[in-house]
Protein backbone atom coordinates (compact mmCIF):
# COMPACT_ATOMS: atom_id res chain seq x y z
CA UNK A 1 0.00 0.00 0.00
CA UNK A 2 2.96 2.40 0.93
CA UNK A 3 4.90 1.66 -1.87
CA UNK A 4 1.92 2.12 -4.52
CA UNK A 5 1.50 5.38 -3.11
CA UNK A 6 4.50 6.42 -3.36
CA UNK A 7 4.69 5.18 -7.10
CA UNK A 8 1.86 7.70 -7.49
CA UNK A 9 3.13 10.37 -5.85
CA UNK A 10 6.29 10.05 -7.96
CA UNK A 11 4.55 9.81 -11.40
CA UNK A 12 2.28 13.02 -10.19
CA UNK A 13 5.51 15.23 -9.22
CA UNK A 14 7.21 14.44 -12.64
CA UNK A 15 4.02 15.78 -14.31
CA UNK A 16 4.27 19.18 -12.93
CA UNK A 17 7.56 20.00 -14.30
CA UNK A 18 8.31 22.66 -12.14
CA UNK A 19 11.84 23.80 -10.65
CA UNK A 20 11.07 21.56 -7.29
CA UNK A 21 9.71 18.89 -9.05
CA UNK A 22 13.61 17.44 -9.89
CA UNK A 23 14.41 17.03 -5.88
CA UNK A 24 10.96 16.11 -4.82
CA UNK A 25 10.96 13.06 -7.19
CA UNK A 26 14.54 12.37 -6.66
CA UNK A 27 13.22 12.20 -2.55
CA UNK A 28 10.22 10.09 -3.94
CA UNK A 29 12.77 7.76 -5.94
CA UNK A 30 14.87 7.24 -2.74
CA UNK A 31 12.23 6.16 -0.90
CA UNK A 32 10.90 3.68 -3.22
CA UNK A 33 14.39 2.44 -3.01
CA UNK A 34 14.10 2.36 0.56
CA UNK A 35 10.54 0.69 0.89
CA UNK A 36 11.81 -2.00 -1.79
CA UNK A 37 14.99 -2.80 0.25
CA UNK A 38 12.81 -3.43 3.02
CA UNK A 39 10.19 -5.68 1.06
CA UNK A 40 13.44 -7.89 0.11
CA UNK A 41 13.59 -9.19 3.75
CA UNK A 42 11.24 -12.35 2.91
CA UNK A 43 11.03 -13.45 6.32
CA UNK A 44 9.59 -10.03 7.30
CA UNK A 45 7.21 -9.93 4.74
CA UNK A 46 6.02 -13.83 4.99
CA UNK A 47 5.77 -13.12 8.85
CA UNK A 48 3.80 -9.80 7.97
CA UNK A 49 1.42 -11.65 5.93
CA UNK A 50 0.97 -14.76 8.36
CA UNK A 51 -0.08 -11.83 10.51
CA UNK A 52 -2.61 -10.16 8.26
CA UNK A 53 -4.43 -13.47 7.84
CA UNK A 54 -4.48 -13.76 11.45
CA UNK A 55 -6.08 -10.54 12.24
CA UNK A 56 -8.69 -11.03 9.12
CA UNK A 57 -9.71 -14.29 10.69
CA UNK A 58 -10.03 -13.06 13.85
CA UNK A 59 -11.23 -9.39 14.34
CA UNK A 60 -14.47 -10.75 15.72
CA UNK A 61 -12.64 -11.60 18.91
CA UNK A 62 -11.52 -8.93 21.65
CA UNK A 63 -7.86 -9.39 20.13
CA UNK A 64 -5.18 -6.95 20.93
CA UNK A 65 -1.90 -6.32 19.41
CA UNK A 66 -0.61 -7.96 22.13
CA UNK A 67 -2.51 -11.37 21.89
CA UNK A 68 -1.44 -11.09 18.33
CA UNK A 69 2.39 -10.88 19.01
CA UNK A 70 2.20 -13.70 21.07
CA UNK A 71 0.23 -15.73 18.65
CA UNK A 72 2.90 -15.17 16.04
CA UNK A 73 6.19 -15.81 18.44
CA UNK A 74 6.54 -11.78 18.21
CA UNK A 75 7.56 -9.20 20.39
CA UNK A 76 4.91 -6.47 20.54
CA UNK A 77 7.22 -3.67 19.81
CA UNK A 78 9.03 -5.54 17.19
CA UNK A 79 5.56 -6.85 15.82
CA UNK A 80 4.63 -3.23 15.95
CA UNK A 81 7.30 -1.77 14.47
CA UNK A 82 7.66 -3.84 11.59
CA UNK A 83 3.94 -4.10 10.45
CA UNK A 84 3.95 -0.33 10.40
CA UNK A 85 6.97 -0.17 7.86
CA UNK A 86 5.32 -2.57 5.90
CA UNK A 87 1.75 -1.90 5.90
CA UNK A 88 2.02 2.17 6.96
CA UNK A 89 -0.11 1.92 9.67
CA UNK A 90 0.40 0.53 13.22
CA UNK A 91 -1.51 -2.91 13.84
CA UNK A 92 -3.82 -0.98 15.99
CA UNK A 93 -5.01 0.80 13.68
CA UNK A 94 -5.04 -1.80 10.66
CA UNK A 95 -7.24 -3.70 13.29
CA UNK A 96 -9.47 -0.72 14.27
CA UNK A 97 -10.00 0.25 10.76
CA UNK A 98 -10.99 -2.96 9.52
CA UNK A 99 -13.52 -3.82 12.43
CA UNK A 100 -14.54 -0.26 11.17
CA UNK A 101 -15.09 -0.93 7.75
CA UNK A 102 -16.88 -4.22 8.57
CA UNK A 103 -19.68 -2.68 10.83
CA UNK A 104 -19.89 -0.18 8.47
CA UNK A 105 -21.24 -3.03 6.17
CA UNK A 106 -23.09 -4.51 8.30
CA UNK A 107 -24.78 -1.38 9.58
CA UNK A 108 -25.84 -0.61 5.67
CA UNK A 109 -26.64 -4.43 4.80
CA UNK A 110 -28.09 -5.67 8.22
CA UNK A 111 -31.14 -5.25 10.76
CA UNK A 112 -29.02 -5.99 13.57
CA UNK A 113 -28.67 -4.17 16.67
CA UNK A 114 -25.82 -2.01 17.08
CA UNK A 115 -25.02 -3.89 20.00
CA UNK A 116 -24.95 -7.10 17.92
CA UNK A 117 -22.81 -5.94 15.48
CA UNK A 118 -20.20 -4.26 18.18
CA UNK A 119 -20.45 -7.91 19.01
CA UNK A 120 -19.36 -9.16 15.76
CA UNK A 121 -16.81 -7.18 15.07
CA UNK A 122 -15.08 -7.53 18.28
CA UNK A 123 -16.32 -4.78 20.47
CA UNK A 124 -17.27 -6.54 23.87
CA UNK A 125 -18.17 -2.58 24.69
CA UNK A 126 -20.85 -1.29 23.10
CA UNK A 127 -20.18 2.55 24.31
CA UNK A 128 -16.84 2.04 23.49
CA UNK A 129 -17.38 0.67 19.90
CA UNK A 130 -19.55 3.63 19.49
CA UNK A 131 -16.75 6.40 20.54
CA UNK A 132 -14.29 4.19 18.68
CA UNK A 133 -16.58 4.57 15.36
CA UNK A 134 -17.40 8.29 15.98
CA UNK A 135 -13.76 8.93 16.12
CA UNK A 136 -13.26 7.49 12.96
CA UNK A 137 -16.26 8.14 10.83
CA UNK A 138 -17.53 11.48 12.32
CA UNK A 139 -21.07 9.44 13.30
CA UNK A 140 -22.41 8.06 15.66
CA UNK A 141 -23.28 4.61 14.63
CA UNK A 142 -26.82 5.28 14.74
CA UNK A 143 -26.71 8.26 12.50
CA UNK A 144 -24.48 6.68 10.09
CA UNK A 145 -26.97 3.85 9.82
CA UNK A 146 -30.28 6.15 9.03
CA UNK A 147 -27.97 8.72 7.20
CA UNK A 148 -27.02 5.01 4.72
CA UNK A 149 -30.82 3.99 4.60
Amino acid sequence: MKLMSLVQQLVETNQKGSPLSFLQSKALFLNILEEITLLMKVKDYQNIASILTYIQENFTKNITVNEIANECNWDRRKLSYVFEKRMGVSPHVYLTDLRIQKSKMLLRSSDFSIKEIADRVGYTDYFYFSRVFKKVTGLSPSIFRKQMN
